[in-house]
């Protein structure tokens, strides 16, 4: 045999199981495992349990679910997640780009607050067939073919329209009739003779107090502490007999089993939907996966995590959850908080369990207008002015395809 045609079959001798599906590989972590990376991993999963639970509240109130859907999302992708992924780099859990496409799917559908609950595990069900099949096909290397301008329109402009949604509960009223951008920004102007100043005020106090959190203490887990500090305000308010109208409490019954129930109709519906949260949330994963392996010095098989992902949102189709994507906010978290394996992720996610059982009930404490304005900056974090100079000044055609997407 040749020499190039040996180091040829060596190559893909070497290539072929990185880009395979493991389907088990926790067990080669656990095979591995002691008490100095279980207390490694224990401390990063507290650390980005703190910021997972409040912000799963304020991704399933962008989405225009129950709020209990986001922290079921997080507590089951970020436990089921790591046991079908290939390294420790993604937190997989609903984010906010996710909770942006799944809100303007519905909106786009027209249906009620009831049907959103009986298509959701429809259309999780179809995201985690695309993400499985997907990981399989190696689909993941075709993100490189994915405009930037396409990604950065839309999720700017989705973002807008989140922060538009929001308005009417940081003023105290409730608007009805309105599914576009403009439609809710007309009937938000005309009812704002209906300001309650009570709610108007905690909503400037809820915006003082996180800017302020994230100016001077970035460290601590800003979102959670501001929630706090205006449920005790908000109880304050109730005293003095303005009355400010809050969340509702959740409890552990409310967290069953969600079986999708299949129809062509509602398939051919829901299809192109599921493909393109799919498809965002392999763009997601792997550019934050990608960017956090190379700081190790580590590869990343994009396909395995794929595949992870497809586990997730199946078992989120089944419990009550949301999409499941690769989080940067808290995979970087978990990064710096020194994550040594997958399991990091999977404490993280019982420790979600055991705040969602003690602290259930005191989530009806929370105004409903805080939690507004914390997702109002959520939403803003998506608007990326440098990203839309560089794709509007790149060229001409990458500036025409923004302006179309957006």
């Amino acid at each position: 045999m040749s020499e190039p045609v040996r180091k040829r079959n060596h190559a893909n001798k070497t290539s072929k199981p990185f880009r395979s599906i493991d389907l088990f590989p926790i067990w080669k972590v656990l095979t591995q495992y002691d008490q100095l990376r279980f207390k490694s991993d224990i401390r990063a999963g507290l650390n980005v349990a703190l910021l997972a639970f409040p912000q799963g509240m304020a991704y399933a109130m962008i989405a225009g679910l129950p709020i209990q859907y986001g922290i079921f999302g997080s507590a089951i992708a970020t436990i089921i997640g790591p046991l079908f992924a290939g390294s420790r780099f993604i937190m997989l859990s609903p984010t906010n780009a996710t909770s942006v496409l799944l809100f303007s799917t519905f909106l786009a559908l027209g249906v009620s607050d009831a049907q959103k609950l009986i298509l959701l595990p429809i259309l999780l069900f179809l995201v985690a067939v695309f993400q499985i099949v997907g990981s399989y096909l190696n689909v993941a290397s075709l993100i490189q073919y994915v405009s930037r301008s396409v990604i950065v329109g839309y999720i700017t402009a989705a973002a807008m329209l989140i922060m538009a949604s929001q308005i009417q509960y940081t003023l105290g009223f409730r608007i009805s009739g309105a599914s576009t951008f403009f439609s809710v920004i007309q009937k938000t102007l005309e009812n704002l003779p209906a300001t309650h100043l009570p709610t108007l005020f905690l909503s400037l106090l809820t915006a003082t107090t996180y800017i302020l959190l994230k100016r001077f203490l970035k460290k601590l887990p800003n979102v959670g502490i501001t929630l706090i500090l205006m449920s005790l305000v908000g109880l304050g308010m109730n005293e003095l007999g303005w009355s400010i109208q809050k969340l509702q409490a959740v409890t552990p019954s409310s967290w069953q089993m969600s079986i999708p129930s299949f129809d062509l109709r509602t398939i051919n519906v829901l299809a192109s939907a599921a493909m393109a949260i799919a498809f965002l949330c392999i763009l997601e994963g792997s550019s934050i996966g990608k960017s956090l392996a190379a700081m190790s010095g580590s590869r990343l098989n994009t396909n395995q995590e794929l595949f992870s992902m497809g586990m997730s949102n199946l078992s989120c189709a089944m419990f009550s959850g949301m999409p499941a994507s690769g989080s940067l906010t808290r995979s970087v978290l978990n990064w710096t908080s020194g994550a040594a394996t997958p399991l990091a992720s999977i404490f993280c996610g019982f420790i979600c369990i055991g705040l969602f059982l003690g602290l259930g009930q005191f989530i009806g404490y929370i105004p409903k207008a805080s939690l507004a304005v914390v997702v109002v900056f959520v939403a803003l974090s998506l608007i990326n002015p440098r990203q839309i100079r560089f794709v509007i000044k790149t060229t001409p055609p990458d500036a025409f395809v923004f302006l179309v997407t957006f």
